[in-house]
């Protein structure tokens, strides 16, 4: 072979050591005077080299050696547009670029009979190491053994291949992959239109691999597909064995381009979309499929961005994504409201409906792995299921009959949901199987009202939004779990004729069933098993009952005595104007996804307690659920504000990665117009000031009236709370005496062993319950000492299984058995946040301190408003941080060792007179070298616009900044004061002056003052971070509020509690 060889040079990290790695293609120049009508098979066209580009037949001799491969290059300085005609026989190649380079021109290739032929036969060098030897370094061949089309040329330039292409056992690339190993110099830089046939043979000849294209063109590039593409069912791989797939489109983690496939795909083979991996690699890519396909075999969509762009786009085949755990990221887009598929769904992960437009499926769906939709449409637009759902796909084994196990259909996220559709267990056996509402957004189950009444027949579980339930034939024979949202039915929930049908299967906690736990000792404990036990979630009702009074102590509602009365959906205000008869002398308000409001006096009356839950409040999603008191109550028991432990996956749909746990904490607020002092009423009743009778338990006591004041004192739960203050004037909460932080006291349960998960220790039957138990917390009892795990010192919770059950975080001995024991849990540090938008003086006078039974509290300044705190005696021990707004404070009562952390958007106002000593002071996730900082008026060393008053902070825990060009001054920053060292030392001889920090050339000149220029505003980075380099990156302030706000210690945080 002759020609010019082209090396390219990458870096890669391999066995643990890095090295350069060869990457060899020879490309054949186009001659850039050859423009109009061209043949490719021509020599002269291909100037300085022998004959055309054409490598058929390649095979690799030696695996150790890397030897370069064939690629033609059509991107020269083309005077005008150029066609290229491959003629009557076949060329391969393993590479293609095109595009001219002098100007805006088309190319196009196009052929008379033959094919271009993609192939990159050079496997990649990674031998076994032999016996006894380090690992050799691994050596890519060109583009790691995939052929390669690069869609070059100026910027405007017009590139299409029209010439049949023929994949050899070959993935096809478009542009180049961009990681380390990839061809030096292959950039894409305008659209690339493929409009000739795509045909292909096996899997690739280097890997066990399937065929197909990956598209990498980088963001602001389109490929378009408007060729038809074939897939046969050849599940053939030249490795051997048969392939999962046939054919990919984007298969690849690191495809994040966008493609247009316009042309009809068929055949009977099966087509993977997107990549198969739960990596965050982001962004995602996007496949638009508008052709009229009519593929039948399987089609599996994975991670990537489908446009669903025809009612065809997945042909007429069963549509099933490949599983992989903890995968995010399987999004369907619809390109218009009337959209409609009515393809197979078969689950495998779950499917995550983005976008701005309406979609309907109206073929049938099952799923066989406790999955189901995440729905993240916007207001206005709906997701229709008109198609049957069968809750359980599972075939029938050969032997036996299908698991025993209940199986899950999962409705998730914020979007709005209507089934029309029959829901059913199983399309063929007789099993029991459940639906499950999880997120924020509303579902409709409305299949009786066109004659579809659904036959599941074991749960239907609420755990957030709205389930809308037409009438009762749409829940089958399934019994109710509401354990948060709100579930009601359409056509009555308490004066309906389904209304006594749908409460028979509600129950309360005084009838709820307990259960024991089988141990090595026999049965012991006879308590609540799971948070299902009872329902305790949202009661809603039909539009039209809002306005009619409640008796929960008879009839058909006392059994939903234990729910709140919950609003109807998200951004809706529902007007409750009846009166409440609570059960057990409780009011119990929330849930849903609107917000529930009380517009009357005294709606809320007598020797009665308020409790506001089941709402779904979770960093930025906040008011969901929530609960608005618009007048004067005056009740005289307890106000209770609590929050609970969910399941969602909406954060994840919405992120397209696995970033949040299912489980989260999830608040509630209750916002109200009123407020008085004790013994007054207001919209939280006329009980005493006593901190006891206003408990927070990490919800939010959401102030929005005009200027008053209150000495109503509060407690804050183990999961802390939220004070936020949205009002027309301010709010002052002018008790000086201290708030109370609620501890987990001793209390007695059962301490059991259990040999049938594995010795993993359960304490039950804590009659005094779980809610102010915190995962973490450590764990003392008779029993409770470590077994077979490596010893760590302590024992925490690990879950709260129950209202009654906690599961330990370590096993303990199998035959462990102690009945009605004291435990003792440990300290539960919590924050105290302090938001809203009200810019006034908000004032908060009552004493922040610690407990010595609760472990340290932080404080959170959030939201654009102002808070002041002014009480001499705060000592609250943990970090404080202000992420917008401004807080106040008028004594230097900070802790001497605890951190402050302010955000670019906020502002702390140090309104004392003298110096407040604090151990670490971060500004946007930075750490700030030790010292005095204060306002641009203070007396401190360091003077920022992040302060205002004459107060002063003393630093003591300081860090070494890297360097950085124009900081002269050596403080850390670029800024005027750096101007003045370098005006004052403008014609130095040398740069001592400016503190290594200068340009690197001797003498203090205006090249010195040209680089502070360029960085002007910057800051150094600490050591730690500035020696990560490029790898380190501060969060941007949007995500690092989210991050302070959830309690998420940044890499140059110290952690605290």
């Amino acid at each position: 072979m002759t020609g010019k060889s082209l090396f390219l040079a990458g870096i890669v990290a391999a066995c643990g050591a890095c090295a350069v790695q060869a990457q060899l293609v020879t490309e054949w120049n186009w001659d850039s005077t050859k423009t109009g009508n061209q043949d490719w098979q021509v020599a002269a066209n291909w100037p300085n080299q022998l004959g055309f580009p054409n490598d058929p037949g390649r095979v690799d001799p030696d695996d150790t050696v890397i030897t370069p491969v064939v690629g033609a290059n059509l991107s020269v300085a083309l005077a005008g547009n150029l066609t290229v005609n491959v003629g009557a026989t076949d060329v391969t190649v393993a590479s293609l670029r095109l595009g001219g380079t002098a100007g805006a021109v088309t190319t196009t290739v196009v052929g008379s009979g033959g094919r271009l032929i993609f192939e990159n036969f050079e496997n990649n060098d990674n031998p076994p190491p032999p016996m006894g030897q380090p690992p050799k370094v691994l050596q890519y061949s060109f583009n790691e053994s995939r052929a390669l089309i690069i869609s070059g040329g100026v910027a405007g330039s017009t590139n299409v291949i029209s010439v049949p292409i023929f994949l050899n056992h070959e993935t096809l690339d478009i542009d180049s992959n961009r990681d380390a190993n990839a061809p030096v110099g292959f950039v894409s830089t305008n659209d690339l239109l493929i409009n000739g046939p795509i045909t292909f043979t096996g899997g690739s000849q280097t890997s066990n691999s399937i065929p197909g294209i990956d598209n990498y063109l980088p963001a602001g590039l389109k490929l378009t597909v408007s060729s038809p593409l074939a897939i046969p069912n050849n599940n053939l791989n030249p490795m051997g064995g048969e392939t999962e797939f046939d054919f990919h489109i984007n298969g690849s983690i690191s495809n994040g381009g966008l493609a247009e496939y316009s042309g009809v795909i068929s055949g009977a083979g099966d087509l993977l979309i997107g990549n198969v991996s739960n990596s965050e690699v982001l962004p995602l890519s996007t496949v638009i499929l508008s052709g009229a396909n009519t593929i039948t075999g399987r089609i599996a969509p994975n991670r990537a961005n489908i446009v669903l762009a025809n009612d065809l786009a997945f042909g007429t085949g069963p549509i099933k994504s490949k599983t992989i755990t903890g995968e995010f990221g399987n999004n369907l887009l619809s390109d218009n409201d009337s959209r409609n598929l009515a393809n197979r769904m078969i689950f495998a992960q779950f499917v995550t409906v983005k976008g701005e437009h309406s979609l309907e499926w109206s073929g049938p769906v099952e799923q066989d792995n406790a999955r189901g939709w995440i729905n993240l449409l916007p207001a206005g637009k709906e997701f229709k299921l008109s198609g049957t759902q069968y809750i359980d796909g599972d075939s029938e084994p050969d032997l036996g009959g299908l698991p025993a196990a209940d199986k899950q259909y999962i409705f998730d996220g914020s979007g709005l949901t209507r089934v029309t559709g029959a829901i059913r267990n199983h399309e063929t056996a007789s099993v029991s199987r459940s639906i499950f509402k999880y997120g924020t957004g509303p579902v409709y189950l409305q299949g009786s009202l066109t004659g579809n009444n659904s036959d599941y027949s074991f749960r239907t579980v609420v755990s957030g939004g709205n389930l809308h339930v037409a009438t009762i034939n749409d829940l089958g024979s399934s019994t109710i779990v509401s354990r948060a949202g709100g579930i009601g039915l359409e056509n009555g929930t308490v004066t309906g004729p389904d209304s006594s049908a749908f409460l028979s299967r509600v129950n309360n906690k005084a009838t709820a069933p307990t259960s024991a736990i089988v141990t090595q000792q026999g049965n012991i404990g006879n308590d609540f098993a799971s948070f299902d036990a009872w329902d305790h979630g949202g009661l809603m009702l039909a539009a039209g009952e809002y306005a009619g009074n409640l008796d929960f102590t008879t009839g058909d509602l006392a059994n939903a005595q234990d729910m709140s009365l919950a609003a109807r959906d998200r951004s809706t205000t529902t007007q409750y104007t009846g009166t409440i008869t609570p059960g057990n002398a409780t009011y119990r308000l929330g849930g849903g996804g609107g917000i529930l409001q009380l517009p009357n006096t005294n709606q809320l009356t007598g020797a009665r307690s308020l409790v506001v839950q089941n709402g779904l409040d979770f960093g930025p999603i906040q008011q969901i659920g929530m609960v608005r008191l618009t007048n004067t109550n005056n009740y005289t028991g307890t106000t209770s504000i609590l929050g609970e432990q969910l399941n969602s996956n909406e954060a994840n749909g919405i992120a397209d990665n696995n970033v949040e746990n299912s489980s989260q904490f999830r608040g509630t607020t209750l916002s109200v117009s009123s407020l008085a002092n004790g013994g007054v009423a207001s919209s939280i009743g006329s009980s005493s000031s006593a901190a006891a009778n206003l408990y927070v338990q990490g919800g939010t006591l959401r102030y929005e009236g005009a200027a008053t004041s209150t000495d109503r004192l509060l407690t804050i739960g183990t999961r802390g709370g939220t004070i936020e203050a949205s009002g027309s004037g301010a709010v002052t909460f002018s008790n000086t005496g201290a708030i109370a932080m609620g501890i987990a006291a001793v209390r007695n349960g059962d301490v059991v062993g259990q040999t049938w998960i594995g010795g993993i220790g359960l304490i039950a039957d804590i009659q005094s319950g779980t809610a102010d138990l915190v995962p973490g917390m450590t764990v003392a009892a008779s029993g409770v000492v470590e077994g077979s795990s490596p010893p760590d010192g302590s024992i925490t919770i690990a879950e709260i299984v129950s209202p009654t059950r906690i599961r330990l975080s370590d096993p303990i001995s199998a035959f462990t058995s102690f009945n009605n024991t004291p435990v003792t849990f440990g300290t539960a540090p919590r924050t105290l946040t302090l938001s809203g938008t009200n810019s006034s003086n908000n004032t908060f006078a009552p004493l922040i301190g610690d407990d010595a039974t609760t472990g340290n509290v932080s404080l959170v300044k959030s939201g654009a408003g102002k808070w002041v705190l002014t009480n001499p005696g705060n000592n609250w021990a943990g970090n404080t941080t202000v992420s917008a707004g401004t807080l106040s404070i008028t004594n230097p009562t900070l802790n001497d060792t605890a951190d402050v952390l302010l955000l670019p958007t906020s502002t702390f106002d140090l309104d004392f007179a003298g110096i407040d000593t604090i151990g670490g002071l971060f500004f946007n996730g930075v750490q700030q070298v030790g010292g005095t900082w204060g306002s641009l008026l203070s007396s401190a060393a360091n003077k920022r616009s992040w302060f205002t008053g004459l107060g002063v902070l003393n630093v003591t825990e300081t860090v070494m900044l890297g360097k950085i060009g124009g900081d002269f001054n050596g403080d850390g920053y670029v800024d005027a004061a750096d101007y003045t060292t370098w005006r004052d030392n403008l014609g130095a001889a040398t740069d001592d002056a400016l503190n290594g920090n200068g340009d690197g050339n001797p003498g203090v000149t205006s090249a010195d003052y040209d680089l502070w220029k360029t960085n002007f505003g910057m800051t150094a980075p600490p050591l730690a971070i500035a020696a990560l380099g490029a790898a380190a990156s501060v969060p941007e302030p949007a995500t690092l509020v989210l991050l302070l706000l959830a309690g998420v210690p940044l890499a140059v945080f110290r952690r605290r509690v």
